[in-house]
C-alpha cells in the first residue's frame, strides 16, 4: 500500500509552538511527525513568520526559529515579501499551499493520496 505524502504549512504567528511545556525544537518536530504518522509520511514542512511582528526575543518561538534551518524545515520570513502588508503571511502561505496542490496532484487511479496540513489560527487563510 502506498502511503500518503503530507506537506505541512505552519503559521508560527497565529499558531506558535506550545509554551505550556518547554520542549526542544527537535522534540516539537518529532511530535509533529508522530501526530501525522497515522496519515502518511511528512515530505515537507514550511514554517512562516513575520519578522516585523517579533514579540519576545527570548520566547520558545524564537528558539524554534533559530533551530529551524538545521531541522530540514523551510523557513519563510514573510516580512521580506515585496510590497509587504499586514496580511503578507496569510497571502504567502495560501499561495504556497495552492501551488503545492497544483504541482503535486493526486494520481488518476486514486492509489496515491496527498495531504496538505495547515497549522494556523488564521481563519481567513481558507476563505
Amino acid at each position: 500500500m502506498v502511503q500518503s505524502k503530507i506537506k505541512v504549512f505552519w503559521d508560527l504567528e497565529t499558531c506558535p509552538p506550545p509554551t505550556a511545556h518547554l520542549i526542544s525544537p527537535w522534540d516539537l518536530l518529532e511530535n509533529i511527525r508522530t501526530f501525522t504518522s497515522g496519515l502518511g509520511v511528512v515530505t515537507s514542512i514550511k514554517a512562516y513568520w513575520d519578522g516585523n511582528k517579533e514579540k519576545d526575543p527570548g520566547s520558545n518561538a524564537t528558539s524554534l526559529r533559530t533551530a529551524i534551518p538545521s531541522m530540514g524545515i523551510s523557513f519563510i520570513d514573510c516580512s521580506l515579501v515585496q510590497e509587504y502588508s499586514e496580511d503578507a503571511l496569510a497571502r504567502t502561505l495560501t499561495v504556497d499551499f495552492l501551488v503545492s496542490a497544483i504541482d503535486d496532484p493526486m494520481s488518476a487511479d486514486g492509489s496515491e493520496k496527498n495531504i496538505i496540513m495547515i497549522f494556523s489560527g488564521n481563519k481567513t487563510i481558507l476563505s
